[in-house]
């Protein structure tokens, strides 16, 4: 299983998204982007990934919006604006298979998943680089938006043992970082296949 955390410090809480201007929407373009990137490649949903965002701005906060691949639709379309849509439309009440609303905070979410035995890591330009990390099967990716991780924030993310990882010399959006993370997730996969031609790096 891989579990994507996204702190949106700046979206929307409330659902009330104008879909031909997520960016003022606290930089909601980001946020389904993020959602995009985690779950959809080419030509399937990713179901063995699921991703969180915390989305931290006006009106209600605290919001966690959930998109699970095991259960998505394939009706839904990766699109931002079609994203931006669906979770508009849980915020009005309906029911979509695979996308979830609660009032619960970042913090809550990550004292949760520290209780259980999952390997979690946070982006940090000084944390290890992602190459040099022996990861195992189920793991949780956490990414700050373009105010970083706080101080406090950190500190509760090393108390529950999660670990600085980097990508690379370059600063990046979330929603950049992420297909970064699951390319090379998906080629040590293919490492692990036997007869494959992918040769891993020596």
């Amino acid at each position: 299983m891989r579990i994507f955390i996204v702190r949106a410090s700046k979206a929307r809480s409330d659902g009330k998204i104008d879909l031909l201007n997520l960016k003022d929407a606290g930089h909601f373009e980001v946020v389904c982007a993020s959602i995009a990137n985690a779950l959809w490649t080419s030509n399937e949903i990713r179901r063995d990934t699921k991703i969180h965002v915390a989305l931290e701005g006006p009106l209600t906060p605290p919001k966690l919006i959930t998109f699970e691949g095991a259960s998505l639709s394939e009706e839904i379309s990766y699109e931002e604006t079609a994203i931006a849509q669906t979770i508009k439309d849980v915020f009005k009440g309906k029911h979509i298979a695979g996308v979830t609303l609660e009032s619960k905070s970042f913090e809550a979410l990550i004292k949760e998943y520290g209780l259980q035995e999952i390997d979690m890591f946070y982006m940090h330009p000084d944390g290890v680089d992602i190459n040099a990390i022996l990861f195992q099967n189920n793991l949780i990716f956490i990414l700050g938006d373009h105010r970083g991780i706080p101080i406090k924030t950190e500190d509760l993310l090393e108390r529950r043992g999660a670990k600085k990882v980097a990508l690379g010399p370059k600063m990046l959006f979330a929603s950049q970082c992420i297909p970064i993370i699951h390319n090379e997730l998906d080629r040590r996969e293919l490492w692990k296949r036997p007869n494959t031609s992918f040769i891993p790096p020596q």
